[in-house]
């Protein structure tokens, strides 16, 4: 079954698939093959389910922050997120 959306760009309809900047770049042929594997790696490492995730998570403890008196946000411990 074919995927792809028709977009009504000025005349008439054009094949239009959205793409993500990674893969317009793929497209675009203007990376190195080393930029191109390391580029790889990233984008299918990447898990939106588990970025969600981390993102709520840090919006929750942001909240929290928020709500505590001035005196207790000075003792909050920091947290890092790294996303690889």
């Amino acid at each position: 079954e074919n995927t792809t959306t028709h977009y009504v760009l000025f005349q008439g309809l054009t094949p239009f698939r959205p793409q993500t900047p990674y893969q317009r770049s793929l497209e675009a042929d203007v990376l190195t093959e080393a930029k191109r594997q390391e580029l790889a790696a990233i984008y299918h490492g990447l898990n939106p389910v588990w970025l969600l995730k981390q993102i709520n998570d840090n919006l929750e403890q942001l909240c929290s922050l928020a709500e505590r008196p001035a005196c207790q946000q000075k003792k909050a411990k920091t947290y890092e997120a790294s996303v690889t």
